[in-house]
């Protein structure tokens, strides 16, 4: 809170980057959803080798999807998969299946070597993301990451669904660089008459 000292943990810094190193291993992730807003750069980083250095694999009953950004959040994930995130359910935003800035956060977010596997949602199955027209020095790089698998789905009811994979729509002072990165089995649809479900992988828009 506000970079300052807890317990052994030093005062941080809102320029240098906190650092928090997951473990070499499969995490049954059953805490509820996790929540990053400003403060500084935060890391969350899985060991190397990569693709899938950690593994969090998200119990959908007790948490939903795994992350949610607020504003002004800057994040970087690193060598890690995360899986089974699931939030069509979510009354607020049935949005970002693992991950998802809330509303229309102006973030920075890196995800570099991440795999995304099995995740579902009504609009970007693994990971939604919308910024403001107001947003300056908004950032989202991929790189080197794995989308797989994920599904954006909804037949109830009236709702665009869009990126089975992920979902962009970049407005204002957004820059968003995706490089040497897969889209593999995932899907967008719907049997709902008064739905049009695009962008099975990827759907951007400005």
């Amino acid at each position: 809170e506000g970079n300052s000292a807890v317990d052994d943990c030093p005062a941080g810094s809102a320029d240098e980057p906190d650092v928090v190193v997951l473990l070499d291993a499969s995490h049954a992730w059953s805490a509820g959803m996790l929540f990053v807003s400003g403060g500084g750069p935060l890391v969350l980083r899985g060991p190397d080798p990569a693709p899938a250095g950690c593994s969090v694999m998200v119990d959908p009953v007790f948490s939903g999807r795994f992350l949610k950004l607020f504003n002004g959040a800057d994040l970087t994930i690193e060598n890690c998969e995360i899986r089974e995130g699931d939030a069509s359910a979510d009354q607020n935003f049935a949005a970002g299946g693992a991950l998802l800035p809330d509303g229309l956060a102006d973030v920075k977010l890196t995800l570099r070597n991440v795999s995304f596997r099995l995740n579902r949602a009504r609009s970007g199955g693994a990971v939604h993301v919308e910024t403001s027209s107001t947003c300056v020095g908004c950032r989202i790089t991929i790189e080197r990451s794995l989308f797989e698998q994920n599904v954006a789905e909804h037949d109830v009811g009236v709702f665009l669904v869009r990126g089975g994979g992920l979902f962009l729509q970049l407005r204002g002072d957004t820059q968003a660089r995706i490089v040497d990165t897969t889209f593999e089995g995932n899907q967008a649809r719907t049997d709902f008459a008064g739905n049009q479900a695009t962008g099975g992988a990827l759907f951007a828009g400005l």
